[in-house]
């Protein structure tokens, strides 16, 4: 996806990242304050570059604090 956009990609040091399905995966860089739009509601934030295939993006905990303070575990 981020090549197909075009985006602007900052590397730096990498880190793995646990998804939902307990797969593993190397994120590669982020990108700066993209403005992503679902279903009317915008979201404006830092995106980490994952090598996914099955989704186009992954809103993690860092979203979810926008909405409300959380408490996970």
């Amino acid at each position: 996806m981020v090549t197909k956009l075009g985006l602007q990609v900052v590397c730096g040091k990498t880190f793995k990242v646990t998804i939902s399905n307990k797969e593993v995966i190397e994120c590669t860089g982020h990108c700066l304050g993209l403005s992503l739009s679902i279903q009317g509601i915008t979201i404006q934030a830092d995106f980490f570059v994952l090598p996914m295939v099955a989704c186009q993006a992954i809103l993690g905990v860092q979203w979810l604090e926008t909405l409300c303070p959380i408490e996970t575990d």
